[in-house]
């Protein structure tokens, strides 16, 4: 199951994980509240 999904949605995942990680950089940098907030979501 892992692998078929992996294997389907890949590229979206990878691409999902670069957006959340690009706005948590934005986030830090812009407050520090707001990227502990976003983390634990």
């Amino acid at each position: 199951m892992m692998v078929t999904s992996y294997h389907l949605g890949g590229i979206t995942i990878i691409n999902l994980y670069r957006v959340i990680l690009l706005i948590n950089l934005t986030v830090h940098f812009t407050t520090n509240d707001g990227f502990v907030i976003l983390s634990s979501v």
